[in-house]
């Protein structure tokens, strides 16, 4: 077999799951670098379940509805989404880790659509089983706490938890797979292609011995090298950071794919796929997919025309920038713009609940709620705790915001109320947009509530 067929061999059985490998482009230098010991100094999180969910020691929590691990599901009947995760694996290390990329893929054999979301690793999500946390620390729990399905499979029932996406699918990848992978897709004879919109110039990209090397762009398209390749897609050096490092994650993704399909397609090259296949699972690659499952992925992505392809970023128009209580910058998702963003992409329709619905499943949550005066209009906090406890909600806590000049209201959720907030932002007139998940960032230490409501100028009264 000539180096050409070796070359399209791989994409048979790998056609989707080569997407997946990609996604590692972005992983990124998470862990602090000690370059005398060689230590790794990211302190995982604490496993602390939540209050109503205690764990005993060596008792792992019962998962809700998920996929079920090792059943053959056919592909082409319906939409199909698959997580896409990296670990940043490093030779010589022992797991478990933290996913440094994650990406959700979904293509629609009706509408013969696809679609990718990339999600930044700083999200803070509510992790099911567990304290609410970053949605990187999800496969390492899952993995540390032997999560029936392991970290993965946590890490898909976190995903479907927070955006409210089915995820069918996983694929993970560590660096060797990437390598071995990128290494014959990308040969000198011919490289790929990007265009870089911007010049990035990077003296501190972290090299694999926890030192630094410069890496340097210029605008304009031009060939890369495996090297660069990972080089451009990781490098955060520029003013959007992750967020910019994900849209050019998703840009490689693009170009790997027209890069098979100039190959030639699926139909000629599956006669190597399976001796592919054991080769890229002993290097590392861990899915619940079955090789003929990703042949199948194979021919519907191949038909999928680009420009049938949407992908998004969940950048500032649908995260809030906070502190965690550890004084770590964290990402609050905006549940509203968030619904909306999937929506379009996967086409999931949120539940249509009327106002008694919301009421009804707000009551099955006893959430404590928080309600504080964003502007100069006295006595609005105090007046809109009563209005909200006359519709059956628990206001523990009404006073004025840390400051008096909010443009918009806010409705922070805590503990994960989502009822409680919907049905707040019902009451008083908000946009679902105005909820955040997590806590509000300036609110005092000592003060304890589910659910917290910011008035601003925006809000024109019920």
């Amino acid at each position: 077999m000539n180096t050409r067929q070796w070359i399209q061999a791989i994409f048979v059985a790998i056609f989707l799951v080569i997407t997946g490998i990609l996604s590692y482009l972005t992983y990124t230098n998470v862990r602090k670098m000690a370059a005398q010991a060689h230590q790794i100094f990211d302190v995982p999180p604490t496993l602390i379940p939540r209050p109503t969910e205690t764990l005993e020691p060596g008792v792992t929590p019962t998962p809700g509805p998920s996929p079920t691990p090792g059943v053959e599901v056919e592909i082409g009947a319906e939409r199909v989404t698959i997580l896409l995760l990296g670990i940043d694996q490093r030779e010589g290390e022992e797991g478990p880790w933290r996913t440094d990329t994650m990406i959700l893929l979904s293509l629609d054999p009706v509408r013969m659509t696809g679609s990718m979301l990339s999600i930044p690793r700083d999200l803070w999500v509510n992790i099911p089983g567990y304290e609410p946390g970053r949605i990187n620390t999800a496969n390492y729990i899952g993995d540390i706490t032997n999560y029936p399905g392991g970290g993965p499979r946590l890490a898909m029932r976190t995903v479907e938890a927070n955006l409210g996406v089915p995820v069918d699918h996983y694929v993970l990848v560590n660096f060797n797979v990437f390598l071995t992978l990128v290494g014959i897709i990308d040969p000198p004879d011919n490289p790929i292609e990007i265009c870089v919109e911007e010049e990035i110039d990077d003296p501190d990209y972290p090299d694999w011995s926890y030192g630094t090397i410069h890496v340097h762009f210029d605008p304009g398209c031009q060939p890369m090298t495996p090297e660069q390749l990972l080089q451009y897609a990781r490098t955060r050096a520029t003013s959007g950071g992750d967020f910019d490092r994900a849209r050019r994650q998703q840009e490689v993704i693009n170009a790997l794919r027209d890069r098979v399909l100039s190959l030639g397609g699926v139909s000629a090259l599956i006669s190597e796929a399976p001796r592919v296949w054991d080769m890229l699972v002993n290097g590392g690659l861990r899915t619940d997919l079955s090789l003929q499952q990703a042949i199948n992925l194979a021919f519907l992505a191949q038909e999928v025309p680009r420009e049938n392809i949407q992908s998004a970023v969940l950048d500032t128009r649908y995260v809030t920038l906070a502190t965690s209580d550890d004084g770590s910058e964290v990402l609050l998702p905006r549940q509203g713009a968030i619904r909306a963003l999937v929506r379009e992409l996967f086409g999931v329709e949120p539940p249509n609940l009327s106002q008694e619905d919301l009421e009804r499943l707000a009551a099955s949550e006893g959430a404590w709620v928080s309600v504080a005066n964003g502007t100069d209009r006295a006595g609005l906090a105090t007046q809109t705790g009563d209005f909200l406890s006359a519709h059956g909600l628990y206001v523990a806590d009404v006073g004025n915001a840390d400051r008096q000049d909010y443009q918009e209201s806010v409705i922070y959720d805590q503990s994960g109320d989502i009822y409680t907030a919907r049905y707040i932002a019902a009451l008083l007139g908000l946009p679902e947009e105005a909820i955040v998940s997590g806590p509000d960032p300036a609110a005092p230490p000592s003060l304890n509530y589910d659910v917290r409501v910011i008035l601003g100028a925006d809000f024109q009264g019920w």
